[in-house]
């Protein structure tokens, strides 16, 4: 059948998938005491570099690396994939930290924290391992099955200006945790909602 016709060009600009972005932050509480009571001291500010890849395999999952050094030291990697089956109800999140500081709040006086710092050592050492399953039956609804592993050790120094910093005076501990959590999300947009119900 003969007729008018209409041609439709469509122009697809594609975002980028692997986006490096600068990281620079004071190690301070807030602004004004870097700036006032610190000096605005170079040497108590973080910097380095977090590379963020989207769509790393062409299933809308994430990879993450964060690279921190500076004041703190720290390596952080990150997978997280929404779905891993073809019927779109399981996904996976995998995560691994580790870092060192030069300073630890090891106390608390009149409300106050008290930091303990070691220009020339790290009084704080951490691991953090995660291995997340989530599990999506129903439109608003998702489960989440998670195991980690966890480690803490404080230098000698801590420990004498705190020997309550950890149970029986020890300088570090290790251990496992598993936990479940339930999440149910209907909003109208989840990144900023304006209105809907979220429970967790």
């Amino acid at each position: 059948m003969d007729g008018p016709y209409l041609d439709v060009k469509i122009k697809v600009k594609e975002r980028w998938y692997l986006l490096p972005l600068p990281h620079l932050k004071p190690v301070d509480r807030n602004l004004n005491e870097w700036l006032f009571k610190r000096g605005a001291s170079v040497s108590r500010v973080d910097y380095g570099v977090k590379l963020m890849y989207d769509n790393a395999s062409g299933n809308n999952d994430k990879l993450r690396f964060y690279f921190v050094t500076g004041y703190t030291k720290q390596l952080l990697l990150s997978y997280n994939r929404p779905y891993i089956d073809k019927n779109l109800k399981w996904g996976l999140n995998m995560s691994l930290a580790l870092g060192k500081t030069h300073e630890i709040n090891h106390i608390t006086v009149n409300n106050r924290q008290e930091f303990h710092n070691e220009r020339d050592n790290y009084p704080k050492n951490f691991f953090e391992g995660t291995a997340e399953f989530s599990y999506r039956p129903a439109f608003f609804t998702r489960h989440y099955f998670g195991i980690g592993y966890n480690t803490l050790r404080v230098s000698d120094s801590v420990i004498i200006k705190n020997p309550n910093f950890m149970s029986h005076g020890a300088s570090s501990v290790k251990y496992p945790r598993v936990y479940y959590k339930l999440v149910y999300q209907n909003l109208d947009y989840i990144p900023y909602p304006t209105r809907g119900t979220r429970a967790k």
